[in-house]
């Protein structure tokens, strides 16, 4: 479960940043983030979830307040996680619009 989405029920979201992937040996944990690697859910159902009651009161001042939220959330499924092709043949290429020159003032 994740906080509300602005999802239909059935509908897909991806996932880029990954923070862990265990194949069936190997545990990979990211730094803070699995770069090549992304995930697909489907959103299963949108909730609501337990209602949290908030009270304040303060002595011989007959001062009560309560205030009531019930937080949203969307419950998700992960359907696959791949290793991301596209990420890895992105090269960095140095900005062409900079120069080693030094430039007349």
């Amino acid at each position: 479960m994740l906080d509300r989405q602005p999802l239909e029920k059935g509908g897909t979201i991806v996932f880029d940043k990954i923070l862990l992937v265990r194949k069936e040996n190997e545990t990979l944990i990211g730094t803070p983030y699995l770069e090549r690697y992304k995930a697909k859910g489907k959103v299963v159902d949108n909730i609501k979830g337990e209602k949290i009651r908030v009270r304040k009161f303060k002595a011989k001042v007959r001062y009560r307040r309560q205030i009531g939220f019930r937080p949203q959330y969307t419950k998700i499924i992960i359907e696959k996680i791949w290793l991301d092709s596209k990420a890895e043949n992105k090269e960095k290429t140095p900005d062409n619009n900079l120069s080693n020159k030094p430039q007349k003032v």
